[in-house]
């Protein structure tokens, strides 16, 4: 912040000017400054849907913005290394598209993922106790089994349907949270509430994110193990929660 700015800032209040200004007159240099301020504030997905809008514009318009500054290499080098490791994922291929084609400016972040560090050692603290058990070769086949059947799915082409079943996302929450529950492992327990007390907070935020859009209906996308437990925070709180399997 103090390379680029010469002192301390609030870059949450530049991100909102800047935000104004790009809606009443579109200009790059304008969205490289939201990206910017959106980086110094650690908004790391509104950031990278900026690196997603800015990246459209490289192609269509093949100019390059100046990479002589301090901000100017520091965005270069993380637009790669973003392009390298997200640019074929969901993100880039489905979240920031539509999000583009519906004109929405903003989109509202759900995970601060700040429990991974407690989740990690949980897990692997158990992993150490168990290794060589008939538990652990539970949970390794179970898990391979799991995979499979992911496997078989997407090549069928039915890997969207398949894991948005009621059936599917029950078994997903076992894998996760229950398979070792019979062990009554503190490991695993503390691992088992770290996890679901990071998707209390999502759902949370998701709370959060309705009541400021005033939105009747929103649609949440998460990868496939977080949905049963968002799905039941989510309507502990009196949500209604529909699958794509709940839509047919």
């Amino acid at each position: 912040m103090i390379a680029w700015e010469g002192s301390l800032i609030k870059p949450g209040d530049s991100a909102i000017k800047y935000s104004r200004h790009l809606k009443e007159n579109y200009d790059d240099s304008l969205r490289y400054l939201l990206w910017k301020y959106y980086h110094l504030h650690a908004d790391i997905g509104n950031r990278d849907y900026q690196t997603y809008l800015l990246h459209q514009r490289i192609k269509d318009s093949g100019q390059l913005p100046d990479t002589s500054s301090a901000l100017g290499k520091n965005f270069w080098k993380n637009y790669q290394r973003t392009l390298t490791h997200r640019g074929n994922g969901e993100y880039f291929n489905l979240v920031f598209p539509l999000a583009r084609e519906m004109k929405i400016d903003y989109i509202f972040p759900t995970d601060d993922k700040t429990t991974y560090t407690r989740q990690s050692e949980a897990w692997g603290k158990f992993y150490e106790q168990m290794t060589g058990t008939a538990m652990m070769n539970k949970i390794d086949s179970s898990w391979k089994a799991y995979t499979d059947n992911e496997k078989k799915q997407l090549l069928a082409c039915n890997g969207l349907i398949d894991v948005n079943t009621r059936e599917f996302v029950k078994h997903t929450d076992f894998l996760q949270a229950h398979i070792a529950d019979e062990s009554n492992n503190e490991f695993f327990n503390q691992y088992r509430d770290i996890w679901y007390q990071r998707n209390q907070s999502i759902a949370n935020r998701i709370i959060a994110a309705v009541k400021e859009s005033k939105a009747e209906r929103m649609a949440v996308f998460y990868g496939n193990i977080h949905v049963f437990p968002i799905k039941k925070f989510l309507e502990e709180k009196g949500f209604t929660v529909k699958l794509m399997d709940d839509l047919k």
